[in-house]
């Protein structure tokens, strides 16, 4: 985007931008879009022509930038989107580091005295004909289940995963499954945040180029699959063109938002700054969702410690109590 402003034309910004990131992957693709633009397409026309897999929302902001002569000022704002998206799965990955290789290690740990260090022992445990603990029974009865079964289970975890991508291919079972999911206060929080940066962001980009508030909606409609928000988009998009304002429909389904959205839009639409409302109601949802994300996360590395500490202890119980009950056998016996 600074490159359009140190630059004359578009295509001298491209033609920069292919010397600087010469080893870049998509270095063939940018010359080639530079060569459809002197050709005489469009900017938009000759990114979909290279990139065939484009987002249809980011195509159609370029086309009304393209329109309104503000290609500069979309890339700018779409740019800063990106960023804003990338920033939120960085944090997300980060802070979900260090539970994932506590679950690893862990795991590894209970994985090698199950199936490697308990194996050795049971013969012994078993020659001392001893009544074995209920806890020592209940993990023969898992390892012996393992080792007879082990293919059984991945067979099964394998067809599990298949059966759930393929089930939620379909629109109505992924519409039942996000019903279920968003009455789940915890979750239906993140939906609403996650839901509220996509289509108030959308709006805003869409807004800046001046474009009539039912073409953002529809427009914004695509970022979403969850029905709740399909819904209240197409019925906003009837209302507004009828003359209804957004600000009415938003307090309507205020449940769907955060819980200022509605408030903001009706301050943007009496000032005249309905695009800087928009922009920042995401910006607000962003930034709630940044520290929500790093709660959960923070509350489950106690609990996923608590949890693999607790079946770490079952087993040593299981490893110790048959031990005790010999021990003690010993020093009763006259």
């Amino acid at each position: 985007m600074d490159l359009l402003q140190c630059t004359p034309t578009l295509t001298d910004a491209m033609r920069l931008l292919v010397v600087m990131y010469d080893k870049h992957p998509y270095n063939k693709e940018i010359v080639q879009c530079v060569h459809s633009i002197e050709a005489g397409h469009t900017f938009s026309e000759s990114l979909q022509r290279v990139f065939p897999k484009i987002h249809p929302v980011t195509l159609a902001m370029l086309q009304v930038g393209e329109v309104h002569g503000s290609v500069q000022d979309i890339l700018s704002l779409t740019a800063q989107y990106i960023s804003e998206q990338k920033k939120i799965r960085q944090s997300i990955l980060m802070a979900s580091l260090y539970p994932c290789i506590l679950i690893v290690a862990m795991g590894s740990l209970i994985g090698f005295l199950v199936l490697y260090i308990f194996p050795k022992i049971l013969p012994v445990l078993i020659g001392m004909k001893i009544t074995l603990p209920l806890l020592t029974r209940i993990l023969i009865f898992i390892v012996g289940g393992i080792q007879r079964f082990w293919y059984m289970g991945i067979f099964g975890a394998v067809l599990i995963l298949v059966c759930s991508v393929f089930f939620m291919r379909h629109t109505k079972i992924r519409h039942i499954v996000d019903r279920v999911i968003f009455k789940i206060p915890e979750f239906r929080h993140l939906i609403v945040l996650k839901n509220t940066i996509l289509i108030f962001r959308t709006l805003a980009i869409f807004l800046e180029t001046d474009a009539r508030i039912d073409n953002a909606l529809k427009n914004a409609q695509v970022m979403t699959s969850q029905k709740q928000y399909v819904v209240m988009l197409t019925e906003a998009i009837e209302q507004t063109s009828r003359g209804k304002t957004f600000s009415d429909i938003v307090r309507q389904f205020k449940f769907l938002f955060i819980p200022e959205a509605g408030e903001l839009i009706l301050i943007g639409e009496r000032g005249g700054m309905l695009p800087q409302m928009c922009g920042r109601i995401a910006d607000r949802a962003s930034e709630q969702l940044t520290k929500k994300i790093n709660i959960v996360l923070k509350l489950a590395e106690p609990l996923v410690m608590l949890l693999l500490g607790c079946v770490v202890a079952l087993v040593a119980l299981a490893f110790m109590l048959p031990l005790y009950s010999v021990t003690s056998n010993i020093s009763t016996t006259p």
